[in-house]
């Protein structure tokens, strides 16, 4: 209790003091550190002078940089009912999705009619896959965002816009013998 805390980076190079109190916790804010691999230790002075070891190290990564643009979202074609399987038209109303993310990001789909329509993680590789929740039948543009395992997001892909029809086709006129 009452001990002086020192808190220090050898990559910073700060030095930051608190006090304990009389439980022995203590509390200090570092100054502002660079994104990166901190390496962070603590040693206590006592009242009477008397300093001891450096703590074990504490090693943190900080990353305040915005996950990268996915890329723009992709129908898959097992979803793509139209006459080729690259038109972007479906009678899908839960299609598949694909694209490219920041590894081991979390990938939200969002659409302009029904705001987020599914969340996946994109692989080790950045690759994702996401069934959309129901869309609604008509246009949709969506887009795909990224977040990071730090929790930061970046800036929403491009838009791919793709038509759900569920509408049958009319019913042909009676045939006529001319």
């Amino acid at each position: 209790a009452g001990a002086t805390v020192t808190l220090g980076s050898e990559i910073e190079r700060f030095a930051r003091t608190g006090t304990a109190d009389a439980s022995g916790a203590w509390s200090i804010t570092a100054s502002v550190l660079a994104d990166g691999a901190h390496s962070l230790t603590s040693t206590a002075t006592a009242t009477a002078g008397n300093t001891g070891v450096s703590s074990a190290a504490l090693v943190i990564t900080l990353d305040t940089t915005a996950a990268a643009i996915p890329s723009v979202p992709d129908l898959a074609a097992v979803s793509d009912s139209g006459t080729a399987d690259n038109d972007d038209l479906t009678n899908d109303t839960t299609p598949t999705l694909s694209g490219t993310a920041e590894a081991d990001a979390t990938v939200t789909l969002s659409s302009d009619i029904d705001g987020v329509v599914g969340t996946g993680t994109a692989d080790g590789s950045g690759d994702w896959s996401i069934t959309a929740s129901v869309l609604a039948e008509g246009a949709h543009s969506l887009t795909s965002t990224a977040t990071d395992t730090a929790g930061n997001t970046g800036v929403a892909s491009a838009a791919l816009v793709i038509t759900v029809d569920t509408t049958a086709a009319a019913i042909p006129s009676v045939p006529d013998l001319a």
